[in-house]
Protein backbone atom coordinates (compact mmCIF):
# COMPACT_ATOMS: atom_id res chain seq x y z
CA UNK A 1 0.00 0.00 0.00
CA UNK A 2 1.20 3.59 -0.97
CA UNK A 3 0.09 6.41 1.56
CA UNK A 4 -0.38 9.69 0.33
CA UNK A 5 1.04 11.31 3.66
CA UNK A 6 3.02 10.17 5.79
CA UNK A 7 2.82 12.17 8.90
CA UNK A 8 5.67 11.22 11.38
CA UNK A 9 4.42 12.55 15.35
CA UNK A 10 0.91 11.67 16.62
CA UNK A 11 -0.38 14.92 18.20
CA UNK A 12 -3.22 17.57 17.76
CA UNK A 13 -1.58 18.93 14.39
CA UNK A 14 -1.30 15.65 12.97
CA UNK A 15 -4.49 14.21 13.69
CA UNK A 16 -6.48 17.26 12.36
CA UNK A 17 -4.53 16.59 8.94
CA UNK A 18 -5.53 13.12 8.98
CA UNK A 19 -9.08 14.59 9.35
CA UNK A 20 -9.34 15.69 5.92
CA UNK A 21 -6.63 13.54 4.08
CA UNK A 22 -7.82 9.69 4.61
CA UNK A 23 -5.20 8.12 2.95
CA UNK A 24 -2.72 9.19 5.40
CA UNK A 25 -0.50 7.01 8.17
CA UNK A 26 0.70 8.57 11.51
CA UNK A 27 3.69 7.02 12.99
CA UNK A 28 4.43 8.00 16.82
CA UNK A 29 8.04 7.55 18.63
CA UNK A 30 6.31 7.06 21.70
CA UNK A 31 4.13 4.83 23.41
CA UNK A 32 1.56 8.08 24.16
CA UNK A 33 -0.04 10.01 21.09
CA UNK A 34 0.41 13.35 22.54
CA UNK A 35 3.72 14.06 22.88
CA UNK A 36 3.88 18.02 22.33
CA UNK A 37 1.24 18.49 25.26
CA UNK A 38 1.24 15.05 27.87
CA UNK A 39 5.22 14.43 27.56
CA UNK A 40 6.32 18.15 27.87
CA UNK A 41 3.93 19.52 29.99
CA UNK A 42 4.51 23.10 29.09
CA UNK A 43 2.31 25.06 30.61
CA UNK A 44 -1.22 24.15 33.19
CA UNK A 45 -2.25 27.67 31.89
CA UNK A 46 -5.30 27.74 29.67
CA UNK A 47 -5.25 30.30 26.80
CA UNK A 48 -8.60 30.70 25.31
CA UNK A 49 -9.63 29.34 21.67
CA UNK A 50 -13.22 28.91 20.19
CA UNK A 51 -13.23 26.62 17.40
CA UNK A 52 -13.96 27.43 14.40
CA UNK A 53 -14.50 23.49 12.92
CA UNK A 54 -17.38 21.02 13.15
CA UNK A 55 -14.36 18.98 14.07
CA UNK A 56 -12.61 21.13 16.31
CA UNK A 57 -16.28 21.45 18.27
CA UNK A 58 -16.36 17.75 18.36
CA UNK A 59 -12.63 17.35 19.94
CA UNK A 60 -13.56 20.27 22.37
CA UNK A 61 -16.36 18.77 23.64
CA UNK A 62 -14.41 15.72 24.40
CA UNK A 63 -12.20 18.34 26.76
CA UNK A 64 -15.14 19.56 28.67
CA UNK A 65 -16.79 16.29 29.12
CA UNK A 66 -13.35 15.41 30.89
CA UNK A 67 -13.01 18.81 32.49
CA UNK A 68 -9.59 19.39 31.14
CA UNK A 69 -9.81 23.22 31.35
CA UNK A 70 -10.78 24.66 34.67
CA UNK A 71 -11.33 28.48 36.07
CA UNK A 72 -8.00 29.38 33.73
CA UNK A 73 -6.34 26.42 34.00
CA UNK A 74 -5.50 23.55 31.69
CA UNK A 75 -5.16 19.59 32.85
CA UNK A 76 -1.83 19.19 30.54
CA UNK A 77 -1.26 15.99 31.73
CA UNK A 78 -4.31 14.47 30.67
CA UNK A 79 -4.27 15.93 27.03
CA UNK A 80 -3.67 12.73 25.86
CA UNK A 81 -6.62 10.78 27.32
CA UNK A 82 -8.90 13.42 24.97
CA UNK A 83 -6.86 12.46 22.15
CA UNK A 84 -6.70 8.67 22.50
CA UNK A 85 -10.80 9.28 22.75
CA UNK A 86 -11.35 11.45 19.53
CA UNK A 87 -8.92 8.80 17.27
CA UNK A 88 -10.95 5.98 18.69
CA UNK A 89 -14.43 8.13 17.32
CA UNK A 90 -12.61 8.58 14.24
CA UNK A 91 -11.19 5.34 14.10
CA UNK A 92 -7.72 7.29 12.89
CA UNK A 93 -5.01 4.69 14.13
CA UNK A 94 -1.63 5.69 14.38
CA UNK A 95 1.11 3.27 15.18
CA UNK A 96 2.75 3.59 18.07
CA UNK A 97 6.44 2.99 19.67
CA UNK A 98 7.15 3.72 15.69
CA UNK A 99 10.90 4.80 15.56
CA UNK A 100 11.99 6.02 11.94
CA UNK A 101 14.97 5.16 11.12
CA UNK A 102 15.84 6.10 7.57
CA UNK A 103 13.76 8.11 4.64
CA UNK A 104 14.72 7.25 1.01
CA UNK A 105 12.90 8.46 -1.88
CA UNK A 106 12.58 6.32 -5.35
CA UNK A 107 13.10 7.45 -8.85
CA UNK A 108 9.72 7.38 -9.35
CA UNK A 109 9.25 9.77 -6.59
CA UNK A 110 7.32 7.72 -3.76
CA UNK A 111 9.38 7.54 -0.29
CA UNK A 112 10.38 4.56 1.37
CA UNK A 113 10.42 4.79 4.90
CA UNK A 114 11.92 2.31 7.16
CA UNK A 115 10.77 1.74 10.70
CA UNK A 116 11.10 0.52 13.82
CA UNK A 117 8.43 -1.08 16.09
CA UNK A 118 8.14 -3.77 18.68
CA UNK A 119 7.40 -6.31 15.41
CA UNK A 120 11.24 -5.25 14.50
CA UNK A 121 11.87 -3.44 11.29
CA UNK A 122 9.21 -2.70 8.47
CA UNK A 123 8.69 -0.17 5.55
CA UNK A 124 5.97 2.20 4.78
CA UNK A 125 5.67 3.91 1.22
CA UNK A 126 3.93 7.12 1.16
CA UNK A 127 4.01 10.09 -1.44
CA UNK A 128 5.05 12.83 0.91
CA UNK A 129 6.55 12.21 3.97
CA UNK A 130 5.58 15.29 6.83
CA UNK A 131 7.16 15.84 10.23
CA UNK A 132 5.43 17.22 12.78
CA UNK A 133 8.16 17.01 15.12
CA UNK A 134 10.29 19.72 16.05
CA UNK A 135 13.68 20.33 17.84
CA UNK A 136 13.13 22.93 20.68
CA UNK A 137 15.51 26.47 21.32
CA UNK A 138 15.84 27.62 24.40
CA UNK A 139 14.28 24.24 25.84
CA UNK A 140 13.24 23.82 29.21
CA UNK A 141 11.87 20.85 31.47
CA UNK A 142 9.08 20.99 33.47
CA UNK A 143 8.80 19.15 37.20
CA UNK A 144 5.68 18.67 39.19
CA UNK A 145 5.77 18.54 43.20
CA UNK A 146 4.09 19.27 46.12
CA UNK A 147 4.51 20.98 48.97
CA UNK A 148 2.92 22.20 52.20
CA UNK A 149 4.46 25.37 52.38
CA UNK A 150 4.35 26.51 48.58
CA UNK A 151 6.16 30.43 49.13
CA UNK A 152 9.05 28.44 51.13
CA UNK A 153 9.92 26.19 48.57
CA UNK A 154 9.39 28.72 45.78
CA UNK A 155 12.08 30.84 46.84
CA UNK A 156 14.09 27.96 47.55
CA UNK A 157 13.92 26.68 44.02
CA UNK A 158 13.99 30.18 42.51
CA UNK A 159 17.63 30.12 43.92
CA UNK A 160 18.38 26.66 43.31
CA UNK A 161 17.80 26.63 39.65
CA UNK A 162 18.19 30.59 38.20
CA UNK A 163 15.70 31.82 35.16
CA UNK A 164 13.05 29.16 36.17
CA UNK A 165 9.24 29.69 37.03
CA UNK A 166 6.41 28.22 38.97
CA UNK A 167 3.10 28.00 38.24
CA UNK A 168 -0.11 25.80 39.98
CA UNK A 169 -0.60 22.96 38.13
CA UNK A 170 -4.29 22.23 37.89
CA UNK A 171 -5.08 20.10 41.27
CA UNK A 172 -5.10 21.75 44.63
CA UNK A 173 -1.52 21.56 46.12
CA UNK A 174 0.43 20.39 42.84
CA UNK A 175 2.77 23.08 41.33
CA UNK A 176 5.06 22.94 38.53
CA UNK A 177 8.57 24.24 37.99
CA UNK A 178 9.83 24.97 34.49
CA UNK A 179 13.86 25.17 34.57
CA UNK A 180 15.45 26.12 31.69
CA UNK A 181 18.07 23.40 30.28
CA UNK A 182 21.42 23.89 28.49
CA UNK A 183 21.25 22.80 24.97
CA UNK A 184 24.26 20.22 25.57
CA UNK A 185 22.01 18.84 27.66
CA UNK A 186 20.16 15.27 26.52
CA UNK A 187 16.65 14.24 28.81
CA UNK A 188 18.41 11.84 30.99
CA UNK A 189 21.54 14.10 31.86
CA UNK A 190 18.65 17.18 33.10
CA UNK A 191 17.03 14.54 35.10
CA UNK A 192 20.14 13.41 36.61
CA UNK A 193 21.18 17.60 37.05
CA UNK A 194 17.68 18.45 38.85
CA UNK A 195 17.49 15.43 41.24
CA UNK A 196 21.32 16.13 41.79
CA UNK A 197 20.90 19.53 42.69
CA UNK A 198 17.07 19.20 44.05
CA UNK A 199 18.42 16.24 47.22
CA UNK A 200 21.64 18.56 47.52
CA UNK A 201 19.33 21.49 49.00
CA UNK A 202 16.19 21.39 51.50
CA UNK A 203 13.52 21.86 49.23
CA UNK A 204 10.22 21.72 51.42
CA UNK A 205 8.74 19.88 48.66
CA UNK A 206 8.34 16.62 47.17
CA UNK A 207 8.76 15.31 42.93
CA UNK A 208 5.98 14.03 41.52
CA UNK A 209 7.15 13.82 38.00
CA UNK A 210 9.65 15.08 35.58
CA UNK A 211 8.54 15.50 32.21
CA UNK A 212 10.32 12.89 29.60
CA UNK A 213 10.55 15.13 26.78
CA UNK A 214 11.98 18.72 26.47
CA UNK A 215 9.21 21.95 25.32
CA UNK A 216 10.50 25.28 24.27
CA UNK A 217 10.73 27.33 21.35
CA UNK A 218 10.01 26.34 17.58
CA UNK A 219 9.96 28.33 14.62
CA UNK A 220 6.80 29.98 13.53
CA UNK A 221 7.30 27.92 9.86
CA UNK A 222 7.65 24.49 12.11
CA UNK A 223 5.16 22.16 11.72
CA UNK A 224 4.46 20.83 15.11
CA UNK A 225 2.19 21.23 18.27
CA UNK A 226 5.20 23.22 19.74
CA UNK A 227 3.81 26.08 18.18
CA UNK A 228 0.49 26.32 20.07
CA UNK A 229 -0.51 26.74 23.50
CA UNK A 230 -3.95 25.49 23.18
CA UNK A 231 -4.16 21.96 22.04
CA UNK A 232 -8.10 22.83 19.43
CA UNK A 233 -5.91 25.34 17.80
CA UNK A 234 -3.14 23.35 17.01
CA UNK A 235 -5.77 20.52 15.27
CA UNK A 236 -7.46 23.37 13.54
CA UNK A 237 -4.37 24.58 12.15
CA UNK A 238 -3.99 20.69 11.29
CA UNK A 239 -7.39 20.80 9.64
CA UNK A 240 -6.57 24.27 7.55
CA UNK A 241 -2.87 23.00 6.21
CA UNK A 242 -4.88 19.91 5.00
CA UNK A 243 -7.83 21.82 3.21
CA UNK A 244 -5.12 24.18 2.01
CA UNK A 245 -2.71 21.60 -0.12
CA UNK A 246 -3.89 20.87 -3.43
Amino acid sequence: MIYDTLLIGCGFLATGYATQKKNTCIVEEHQMCDSAFTLTLPSFQYTPYAPKTAEGECLFAIFRSLSLFSEGQQNTSAFECALSKYLIEKEIRPILKCRVIEITEREDGIFKVLVQTNGGLDTILAKKVLHTTSRVKKKHMTVLFVSEDYPSAKSTLLSLFPDSYTESAFYDGRYALHIPIANEYDENTAKVYIYKKWNEATVPAKILYIAPLFCGVVSEEAFSDLRFTNPIEAFEYGITLAKEEK
